[in-house]
Order: structure tokens, then C-alpha cells, then sequence
């Protein structure tokens, strides 16, 4: 898939310690509907991301909070937060889908009426 959606620079995606995970994304992006600029946009802004991590792989788990800590740019302006942020979003809903999102624990004093809503 990310041959077809990488003509000329998918090296760089096939070679990454999270290929199978940009593979899999990659093809529920497409499922989801997503192409062009937008489905580009998604899976470079999360091997940026992933890679920029450093001890991320395939098989690495993650859960809500872990994503939010992930793709935080606390010095990015908030033009450059938004697309990180909506790529979050459609990262953390393959991940529900696949039944790949670990719970978060949650300790406010207000989680259990959040949990309950």
C-alpha cells in the first residue's frame, strides 16, 4: 500500500521500525475514505512522530494519555498543532478499532462520573 500512495519516496516508509504499523494505517486511512494530500499528511505526520520517539515499534501498544504525551509540540505554533492533532485523533481511532488502545488509568477526582458519562 504505501508503494501505491509513496510512488517515489515509500524507501523511507518501508524502512522505518514502524512500517507494519504505517502499512496497516495506511490501509484503514484508505478504507476511512482518506487520499491525496490528506492521506499523505496522515502518515508522514506519524512516522515523524513515531520515529521521533526513538524506542517505538510495531508491536508497541499505546494508550490515550500515551498519544497525547506522543503529539505534544509545546513550542509549535497552533497552525502546526492542529494537523498533529487531528492525526492523533485518526491514529487513536484505528488503534480503538483494532482493539490496539490500552485504557488509560485515570486519577482526578472526577473520573468515576467521567467514566460513568
Amino acid at each position: 500500500m504505501l508503494e501505491q500512495i509513496f510512488p517515489r519516496g515509500h524507501r523511507s516508509y518501508l524502512q522505518s521500525p514502524v512500517a507494519n504499523l504505517l502499512e496497516d494505517f495506511a490501509r484503514w486511512l484508505v478504507d476511512e475514505g482518506y487520499m491525496g494530500r490528506t492521506l499523505h499528511g496522515h502518515l508522514f505526520r506519524l512516522k515523524q512522530t513515531l520515529e521521533g520517539a526513538g524506542n517505538i515499534t510495531a508491536e508497541s501498544k499505546f494508550s490515550a494519555a500515551d498519544l497525547g504525551a506522543l503529539f505534544a509540540m509545546p513550542s509549535a505554533e497552533l497552525r502546526v498543532q492542529k494537523p498533529y492533532r487531528h492525526t492523533q485523533h485518526r491514529f487513536e481511532r484505528f488503534l480503538l478499532m483494532r482493539g490496539d488502545l490500552l485504557p488509560s488509568s485515570r486519577t482526578g477526582r472526577f473520573d468515576t462520573v467521567l467514566d460513568a458519562y
